[in-house]
């Protein structure tokens, strides 16, 4: 088997792979560029956006506070604050990239929500295949929503009612899909204590919710390796 051939098996199998985020980034992007073009009245500030910071939610809150005139490190420090759940992504790959390369870089800088959740539905072996590729994938079809959002704002004017619970949809498709993948009731277990503990102790916290679900969830995995 050629070179060729084997490097076009494995796009199509990344591209298979990373399709469900396709359904949720492209409209979210779409509506992106919509968002950047009408807040900052310029067609380049969204397209650059999503190409080199490639932050979903806290591009949005960039742009109500680059609008707001406030300046460059109150913008960094929100962007770190809403994208450090991150952090936490990376520890599930430590063991399986250890050699630094520039797959490696671009992998930390891409690696997303919808990243993380489709690659811990494949093993270690395919995970090292084509995670680069998945998120090579999910990053165009943000940037190419955004584009192409931001094109049609010249003319077109939008309702964004349905574009709210896009992402909520995809991730529950993405936990159904862990599910069935696993038959393990249990990894709902965290994300349902964090939740009760919001609403009966923390005031519905989206913060102090998530990094409950975080420690419940690396406690849960440390328990099951051990």
């Amino acid at each position: 088997m050629s070179l060729e051939k084997v490097s076009m098996t494995h796009l199509k199998k990344a591209f298979s792979k990373s399709f469900p985020a396709f359904l949720g980034y492209f409209p979210l992007g779409f509506s992106f560029g919509i968002v950047a073009y009408k807040t900052l009245n310029s067609v380049w500030p969204g397209p650059l956006m999503s190409l080199l910071v490639y932050a979903g939610a806290a591009q949005y809150i960039c742009l109500t506070l680059i609008a707001g005139q406030v300046d460059l490190y109150t913008v960094s420090a929100a962007t770190f604050a809403v994208n450090l759940r991150h952090v936490f992504y990376g520890f599930s790959f430590l063991e399986i990239f250890k050699k630094w390369n520039l797959k490696k870089l671009y992998f930390i800088f891409g690696i997303t929500d919808e990243t993380y959740a489709i690659l811990t539905l494949e093993t270690k072996k395919e995970i090292k295949k084509y995670a680069f590729l998945v998120t090579l994938f999910t990053h165009c079809y943000w940037v190419l929503g955004t584009i192409i959002g931001t094109l049609s704002a010249l003319s077109i004017d939008y309702n964004f009612e349905a574009f709210e619970f896009i992402l909520t949809s995809l991730f529950i498709v993405l936990t159904l899909e862990q599910y069935f993948k696993q038959k393990n009731v249990l990894i709902f277990a965290p994300s349902f204590i964090a939740i009760v503990t919001s609403i009966l102790f923390l005031n519905n916290s989206l913060i102090l919710t998530f990094l409950i679900n975080i420690l419940l969830t690396l406690l849960t995995y440390k328990r099951g390796k051990a």
